[in-house]
């Protein structure tokens, strides 16, 4: 993970067995409360890095990290990562370690993907710190229903076949642009694609598997109603991972909800449409 300031170094913080890489650039900016960005599935920080550089060059404080198990945030030993917690409580208590070791009160808190559910579960859980929530690209989904157990699995598979084809990806810059397509609404410049690309395989493979079953058994309908922060659901108009459907489905079940859509985009905004994204931010804040 890197951060458009050189002159702010990766910070870590020592968390069950794993050292979590940081990032917290303090702006000029006093009058609003920091960001902080949770990246998604099988990502990492860097995935934010667009968004981090503006928000940075506009005098924001921005705290951004990898979350245990992806990017720079690896576990000591593969033993500790085979027999580590990689439920949902522990990213959000991993979340509210870092805003303490830095001495951050309340968060303008944004998570994208799995990363929105991990930053929905906090706002619930911790009220007092969120001033405002915006999850990108994170669907709604009820355990209940045959359809849901259907995606589960099928998400299951594809995490395995990326596990898979890890070495492979590694070698081919063919495969690896084919690999990320489906997740997009225009194809990525070599340097876009690698960032994406990393994030995977940086992933420790338990942690892709345990997070993404993890992520499938949240109950939505007892959640949502438990975050009294404003908050904004972001979709994009061709998010094949997370279509608007299931974004804007959140609204009626969250107090003091609304949802945005951004145009011609795919799973990932803050990497294709950044600017965008940031117009719809600001509007929101």
């Amino acid at each position: 993970m890197t951060t458009r300031n050189e002159q702010e170094e990766l910070k870590r913080l020592e968390r069950e067995g794993v050292a979590l890489a940081y990032h917290y650039i303090r702006g000029l900016n006093t009058k609003q409360s920091p960001l902080v960005f949770v990246h998604g599935w099988a990502g990492s920080g860097e995935d934010w890095r667009k968004v981090v550089a503006r928000y940075v060059a506009r005098g924001e404080s921005v705290l951004v990290y990898d979350a245990a198990g992806f990017g720079q945030s690896q576990f000591e030993s593969e033993t500790m990562a085979n027999w580590a917690d990689y439920s949902l409580s522990r990213y959000v208590q991993d979340l509210k370690a870092l805003l303490d070791a830095e001495g951050i009160e309340r968060v303008r808190l944004v998570g994208h993907s799995w990363g929105g559910v991990v930053a929905m579960s906090f706002a619930a859980r911790y009220p007092e710190r969120v001033e405002a929530l915006v999850p990108i690209g994170s669907a709604y989904f009820d355990p209940e229903k045959l359809l849901h157990q259907v995606l589960r699995w099928v998400s299951y598979l594809i995490g395995w076949i990326l596990i898979f084809l890890k070495p492979l990806l590694r070698r081919s810059p063919r495969l690896q642009r084919l690999a990320v397509r489906r997740y997009l609404y225009r194809p990525l410049d070599e340097a876009d694609t690698a960032i994406m690309v990393n994030g995977v395989l940086q992933s420790h493979n338990r942690a892709i598997v345990q997070t993404l079953l993890e992520g499938y058994e949240v109950r939505f309908k007892k959640l949502c109603p438990t975050i009294q922060c404003p908050t904004l659901y972001i979709g994009s108009d061709h998010d094949a991972v997370a279509p608007v459907l299931y974004v804007t489905a959140f609204v009626p079940f969250t107090p003091h909800a609304k949802s945005a859509t951004i145009k011609k985009c795919g799973h990932f905004p803050m990497i294709e449409r950044p600017d965008e994204l940031i117009a719809v931010m600001d509007g929101f804040f």
